[in-house]
């Protein structure tokens, strides 16, 4: 067996969150060849990473909390203006094999101008395992 690395693109598109606690899901599956800890691969090693593109209106002052299968995983503050990408580690135990689902939701902070987050490239990263 090789490991090789994987991705699953969960959202491609861009989608809006327009009002202040409103989310959106989405499922996505993991192959059962998804490398998981083992005596050779200690629990720091070969982690799945999220990644995905944010792009926060001009003046929104904004915090993205993310949820894969209900356990959050980022919350994160963003200043408005500045599309960026982020990227975020992810625990074996936070990825199931089979089907996962993943939310974003914004919290707009008091006084903020919020208008709307876009959210795009939206991307699952693991090591899995082939035979030769």
């Amino acid at each position: 067996m090789v490991r090789v690395a994987e991705y699953v693109v969960i959202r491609d598109g861009t989608f809006s969150i327009r009002i202040p606690g409103q989310e959106e899901h989405f499922e996505f599956s993991v192959p059962p060849e998804i490398v998981r800890p083992s005596s050779d691969n200690a629990l720091n090693h070969r982690r799945p990473l999220l990644t995905y593109m944010v792009d926060p209106s001009a003046n929104a002052d904004v915090t993205l909390t993310v949820e894969i299968n209900d356990q959050r995983i980022i919350r994160w503050t963003y200043k408005g203006g500045v599309g960026r990408m982020h990227q975020e580690v992810l625990s074996h135990e936070q990825l199931r094999v089979g089907e996962n689902s993943i939310q974003f939701r914004i919290d707009a902070i008091e006084g903020s101008h919020f208008q709307n987050v876009q959210i795009s490239d939206v991307v699952i990263w693991f090591q899995k395992e082939v035979p030769v």
